[in-house]
């Protein structure tokens, strides 16, 4: 008993050396029932002998970044998709489920499944609001289970926010596919073809939607700004045209189809069918775009894969 709490205190002083802010929780707890948690400061002695440990993420807590795993697939592939660091711990239901980064700017986010609705990866950090965030940390005691650190040194490795961002909302996709389409892709995100939002969208178009907004590029059914730039300027004027004015259809024997207008100031020629003079606005804003990837196979995410490995 007397060295365990030597360890403990041991790892609690090795915390406070990295600038870390501890917050003291309740044995078994996983949240703080002190109010104000995140703006108080709590030394060593506020945590008893059998308190869990609480760590403010973020700025509070010298820049650092959790990056949380809450489903196994995502336990499972974190070492293809994360970049490696030196701060992993977990519990023996889900080992190395919380890898820790030093990454300044780095904002809370999470990512769930679409369908199943459960959470599969959180980055905890700073709030979006100014908000905080927290973890439990070893020695702490959950669900009757201890959390452990992998290894016997604790070094979180630095990292830009916005690849560490990218690899999470990356992990989370490769979760989808081990989920929904197979283990497969999900385990050679790198290998030529494997585009994991177009897998995605095959599968379940909620699924593909959800993982391109992840990744920051458009579904397969959205136009870009591309396509309506490239709209000449007789293709907006004859489609505002079409849009403002209601047509009926007159029937004309041998002469084809004519289009009468309701509007006094529209006639339209006899003779002449309304796809002559107008095009559909449905042809021009709602057409699908062509799909050019986009997903974990695209050129410059492959250059930023082997340069960060």
């Amino acid at each position: 008993m007397a060295e365990n709490d030597q360890q403990r205190k041991d790892m609690l002083a090795l915390y406070v050396a990295k600038g870390w802010a501890l917050v003291p929780v309740m044995a078994g707890a996983k949240r703080c029932s002190f109010r104000d948690w995140p703006n108080r400061q709590f030394g060593t002695e506020a945590l008893g002998s059998d308190d869990n440990v609480g760590l403010k993420t973020g700025s509070r807590s010298r820049h650092i970044a959790d990056v949380d795993l809450d489903c196994p697939e995502a336990i499972e592939l974190a070492s293809i998709y994360l970049p490696e660091t030196g701060a992993i711990f977990g519990r023996p239901s889900k080992p190395r489920s919380h890898w820790l980064y030093v990454a300044v700017g780095a904002s809370f986010v999470s990512f769930a499944d679409p369908i199943a609705g459960d959470m599969l990866v959180e980055l905890r950090a700073d709030g979006l609001t100014g908000g905080c965030h927290m973890t439990i940390i070893p020695p702490s005691v959950t669900d009757g289970e201890a959390r452990q650190w992998c290894g016997d040194a604790i070094g979180p490795a630095p990292i830009d926010h916005r690849i560490l961002r990218r690899r999470c909302a990356l992990l989370a996709t490769g979760a989808l596919v081990y989920r929904y389409v197979g283990t497969t892709p999900a385990r050679t995100p790198w290998k030529p073809g494997w585009d994991h939002p177009r897998l995605l969208w095959e599968c379940d178009h909620e699924l593909g939607r959800r993982a391109c907004g992840w990744l920051g590029k458009p579904a397969p059914d959205e136009p870009t700004r591309r396509q309506r730039a490239e709209r000449s300027p007789i293709d907006v004027e004859l489609d505002e045209l079409a849009a403002a004015i209601t047509t009926t259809t007159i029937s004309t024997d041998g002469t084809g189809s004519a289009w009468r207008s309701t509007s006094p100031q529209a006639a339209v020629k006899p003779g002449l069918s309304r796809s002559t003079i107008f095009r559909p606005r449905a042809q021009n804003t709602t057409r699908a775009r062509p799909w050019r990837g986009g997903g974990i196979t695209d050129a410059r995410f492959r250059a930023d894969w082997a340069k960060e490995r």
